[in-house]
């Protein structure tokens, strides 16, 4: 009987126990998991925060789903090594399991903050579960929270906050725009507008420099923050949401390749022998770039894990390459799409884009050549699915750029076009 242990409870590493199980209904399957029992969608944590969700809302699998499936979930447990000779895992306890197939499916974790006091108590991120229920016990007793960063994790904490009833929310960030890297600069502004509606502040071209005891609450968690232009902020917490790092210290100590993060084949197997690799620890290269980087997205992080749970069960799957930037939200009130390169591009591209102020909806469309590469969609995201396709195909879509920008493009433009 094959032994399988997983290191990670989120999507990548239940979508592999699922697979395994699917495939091999003898199969031992472990998994181990540093957080409490259930799996659930770190994504919705913001809904979490705003009131919205609960936790039980949150878990994407039922709280018999690891008997149905006879999977073994070792929860609040921490893996801390690995010997890919002997094929063990150590725990922090001191326990150790053998394997005869491993897969690190361990994500990443909020990349730290370089600034002079960020250890006080006061600065927290918004990464999980236990992130979130911190924030919402604190939330009663605080004015003001200064957010850092303007990407999406940021934007929808601020979000969040208002929606819980925080009175002030203030967002600071070094680039002079929010969603930098899904937005242009158009785009940008009309989704800055709509939180800001929503009593959203922003201070651009700033960053922090130092969190202090703030002046006559040295008692408290409440901080002053030094900003680089000079001002002091007086906030009561501060949420820092500025990227991520990948949690492959395992494999990297077992001398493991890691680059931006795990290195793996298109069949998900990494440098060790048996061990394996899915979701946001690993890097795979971008379709639209052929650049190799990471992705936080929980549907590349599924796929991954499918692939790697039935290479696991000895079947022959590959998973080559994705398009890594892709995003849909909505922000204030107002949906977001953003696929492909989303940023505006250097020599040798074509942009097309329209935007209506008065609707707050715009469109933009990135070219390489003949070739899609890029879809920011504000305001109006109709027809998503079928732009992201004409990326994924790298079918010749210049011919179709006025259509596009009107919202009457369809595949039937494509067959016309190639008949």
């Amino acid at each position: 009987m094959a032994k399988h242990v997983i290191v990670g409870n989120s999507a990548a590493g239940t979508a592999a126990a699922e697979r395994i199980r699917r495939l091999d209904r003898e199969a031992a399957i472990t998994i181990v998991s540093d957080e409490p029992a259930l799996c659930y969608s770190r994504c919705l944590t913001p809904e979490f925060v705003a009131g919205e969700l609960s936790f039980h809302e949150m878990a994407y699998r039922s709280d018999d789903f690891y008997r149905q499936c006879r999977i073994g979930l070792l929860a609040n447990t921490r893996a801390v090594a690995l010997d890919p000779t002997r094929k063990r895992l150590t725990l922090a306890g001191g326990q150790e399991l053998t394997y005869d197939k491993l897969l690190l499916a361990t994500g990443a974790r909020p990349a730290p903050l370089a600034v002079e006091g960020a250890d006080r108590p006061g600065v927290l991120t918004l990464h999980g579960y236990a992130d979130a229920e911190c924030l919402v016990t604190l939330a009663d007793a605080i004015d003001t929270v200064l957010i850092i960063g303007t990407g999406l994790v940021g934007l929808r904490a601020a979000e969040a906050l208002r929606k819980r009833g925080i009175p002030k929310v203030v967002v600071i960030a070094r680039r002079h725009r929010v969603l930098p890297r899904n937005l242009d600069a158009d785009g940008a502004s009309i989704v800055q507008q709509a939180l800001e509606k929503m009593g959203v502040e922003f201070i651009f071209g700033v960053q922090p420099l130092a969190f202090r005891p703030a002046r006559g609450k040295e008692d408290s968690q409440a901080l002053t923050v030094v900003l680089s232009d000079g001002r002091d902020l007086q906030v009561d917490l501060v949420l820092s949401c500025g990227g991520t790092v990948p949690n492959a210290e395992l494999l990297q100590e077992a001398d493991g390749a890691v680059r931006q993060g795990i290195v793996v084949t298109p069949d998900m197997r990494t440098s060790l022998p048996d061990v394996y690799a899915a979701g946001d620890v690993i890097e795979i290269k971008d379709a639209v770039t052929g650049e190799w980087r990471r992705s936080g997205l929980w549907p590349l992080a599924v796929e991954a894990g499918h692939v790697a749970g039935a290479n696991m069960a000895g079947h022959q799957e590959t998973y080559d390459e994705a398009v890594t930037q892709q995003n849909a939200t909505e922000l204030g009130g107002v949906p977001i799409v953003s696929v492909g390169i989303a940023e505006e591009p250097g020599e040798g591209y074509r942009v097309v884009s329209h935007i209506d102020s008065r609707q707050q909806q715009y469109r933009r469309f990135v070219f390489q050549g003949d070739r899609l590469v890029g879809v920011v969609l504000v305001g109006d995201i109709a027809k998503a699915g079928l732009y992201q396709g004409l990326i994924k195909s790298r079918a010749n879509a210049w011919p179709f750029a006025e259509k596009l920008l009107e919202g009457t493009f369809s595949y039937a433009d494509v067959m016309a076009h190639s008949n």
